[in-house]
């Protein structure tokens, strides 16, 4: 194991078995259909109704995903990182967030193996640099990184050794925006932080929009127009991109039922998609993530004074799955049984472009897997696997990225 950790790639698939862990928990299979198709004008809406969520089940990282491949990071000084965003996975690199506010490391390139590459910029004010990045997308086919920098007119280009490129012109300064870049047809989809009243930093006539690579808008959505709840200070643009789908929710984060949307270039529409029915009850804080066969929903309750998207705060939160076909849903807490059935808190929040993604401190990972060596019932192979693991770590190591790629 040691030695494959010297290699900086751990393949799970052959050498960790997976654990059964619902057998005493129920299945999905086993739950109540807890959500119907709803009309909505045109469009046919999947709701899910609270009332009908049973029993917490538990589920399985193998039962969305093929094998768990663990990266060891490059040790080298500059190769360093913090755990911000979940990194950006692809066939060749790995792209992990930087960190303004934490040591003011900017995002950082890997190889697949964990080799560091490059720098993606700089942080700063000067040509290629950044302070606070909102969005990060890796498109290796066309060598190139984007980011999307809050308060910015124009999405930051860089190559894939990190060297700075024309950027693409917005037609306005915006606040928050996440994206999607057709490189071939150069169509960039683009969606945004409604304007705040509060803060009047930025205005916006479209919530949505695509344009081309020169900043000409081609079409867009209205700013309210679609989005029930309308200008929220708590809104933020949200887009997982782990269907072929543009998913897209505009989460005001509490107090409004938000919507999850697939955005149709062509018509210029928001296709509202899924939703919960809080029956004008209390909202809780919650977002929504689509996976190809599932929906899920992380719901919790805000703890009066918190600042969510600063520092968030909450009651013990909930997370609910929906399955697309049969639309039989319950409550569930997912679990990492390629490692001992380690508890994945937020699993919305870790799956995206495809994959299931994590950035392990080392020291966060040794605490994981020495608690799921505290459970009696692992079998005499894993324990040993797990436990060379363990012993293989250092704290002082650079971060472990862990990732999945999620099944079709």
């Amino acid at each position: 194991m040691k030695n494959l950790l010297s290699l900086l790639m751990l393949v799970f698939l052959s050498c960790l078995p997976q654990l059964g862990c619902r057998s005493n928990n129920g299945s999905l299979s086993e739950s109540n259909q807890a959500a119907e198709h709803r009309q909505v004008g045109n469009h046919q809406v999947i709701v899910c109704n609270l009332d009908l969520l049973k029993d917490t089940i538990t589920v399985a990282l193998s039962d969305f995903t093929e094998e768990l491949q663990i990266v060891k990071l490059d040790e080298r000084p500059e190769a360093l990182v913090q755990r911000v965003h979940p990194p950006i996975i692809g066939n060749q690199y790995i792209l992990v967030a930087g960190s303004y506010w934490l040591g003011q490391i900017p995002h950082r390139l890997f190889d697949i193996s964990g080799k560091f590459i490059a720098n993606v910029g700089g942080i700063g004010k000067g040509p290629g640099e950044y302070s606070y990045i909102y969005e990060e997308l890796l498109d290796e086919e066309n060598n190139r990184i984007y980011l999307s920098q809050m308060y910015s007119d124009a999405i930051l280009v860089y190559d894939l050794k990190g060297k700075p490129l024309p950027s693409i012109p917005l037609p306005q300064r915006i606040s928050r925006s996440t994206f999607r870049i057709n490189q071939g047809e150069g169509i960039v989809t683009v969606f945004i932080d409604p304007d705040s009243e509060q803060r009047r930093a930025v205005t916006s006539p479209y919530i949505a929009w695509s344009q081309d690579m020169s900043g000409k808008v081609i079409n867009g959505i209205p700013t309210g127009s679609s989005i029930k709840c309308g200008i929220s200070t708590m809104a933020l643009p949200v887009m997982h991109n782990n269907t072929k789908d543009l998913d897209i929710l505009i989460t005001v984060g509490s107090g409004c039922q938000d919507t999850l949307y697939h955005y149709d270039i062509q018509g210029n529409t928001l296709v509202p998609q899924f939703t919960i029915d809080f029956k004008g009850g209390d909202v809780p804080f919650h977002f929504y993530c689509e996976l190809p066969h599932h929906y899920l929903c992380y719901m919790t309750q805000l703890i009066p004074g918190a600042a969510p998207h600063i520092a968030p705060t909450h009651s013990t939160p909930r997370n609910i799955l929906i399955e697309k076909g049969t639309l039989k849903g319950s409550y569930f807490k997912l679990v990492n049984d390629f490692l001992g059935n380690i508890k994945i808190n937020r699993p919305d929040y870790y799956f995206k472009n495809g994959y299931y993604a994590y950035s392990y401190d080392p020291a966060e990972l040794i605490e994981d897997l020495e608690d799921a060596l505290q459970n009696n019932d692992i079998p005499a192979d894993m324990r040993e696997k797990l436990t060379d693991l363990r012993n293989s770590i250092k704290e002082t190591d650079n971060n472990y990225i862990l990732y999945a790629k999620l099944k079709q």
